[in-house]
């Protein structure tokens, strides 16, 4: 397991925060306190594929102000059509180590944890200390009931993004709102 972290910024808006965030502050469902959420925000993000390497970079754009990172890989060529993180210089590179730098190149104001590791249940309450949200972007039914557990067990609320050739999709799961992934899931994919 390789860990590698970005130091934290300040909690409160400098200039150029305050500028780079004003189209999303402005918008009526975000505004000044939407935008703090999002930076005192620390989301886990499992998978940096086809979905996660996009919800990475969506995730770092926005301003959430930590995001914990988890995958095994490495950048493959098949990889480079559809996995828009990742440039020609990343091949057999730890798509973890590679994502790190594009995140704090696209938002230096936020902090980065990447963690080269595989997950299971017994490494998600460690891989999940002090985060609000979890994201599963994997490929891994393993991985998908594994999170779905850990998170319906403590309550967190947790995204499933899932890519199948041309389609993709995400789906949202809270506790005391939904029912759980295992759920709604067909049993071919839950067990």
């Amino acid at each position: 397991c390789q860990r590698i972290t970005t130091r934290g910024r300040s909690h409160m808006f400098n200039g150029d925060e305050k500028i780079r965030y004003s189209k999303q502050i402005l918008l009526p469902n975000i505004g000044l306190e939407g935008q703090r959420a999002l930076k005192s925000g620390r989301v886990l993000l499992v998978g940096l594929g086809g979905m996660g390497s996009v919800i990475a970079q969506y995730l770092a754009a926005s301003g959430v102000g930590f995001i914990r990172m988890v995958d095994m890989d490495l950048v493959a060529p098949s990889n480079l059509n559809r996995q828009i993180l990742y440039q020609t210089g990343d091949v057999s590179r730890a798509k973890t180590e590679s994502a790190l730098e594009k995140l704090v190149a696209i938002n230096p104001h936020i902090a980065v944890e990447a963690i080269q590791s595989e997950v299971r249940e017994t490494t998600l309450r460690e891989l999940a200390a002090g985060c609000h949200l979890l994201v599963d972007a994997t490929d891994d039914a393993r991985s998908y009931r594994a999170v779905n557990r850990f998170a319906w067990s403590r309550s967190i609320p947790v995204v499933f993004g899932i890519t199948r050739g041309f389609e993709g999709a995400s789906v949202y799961f809270s506790a005391d709102k939904t029912p759980c992934m295992e759920c709604v899931l067909p049993p071919t994919l839950a067990k």
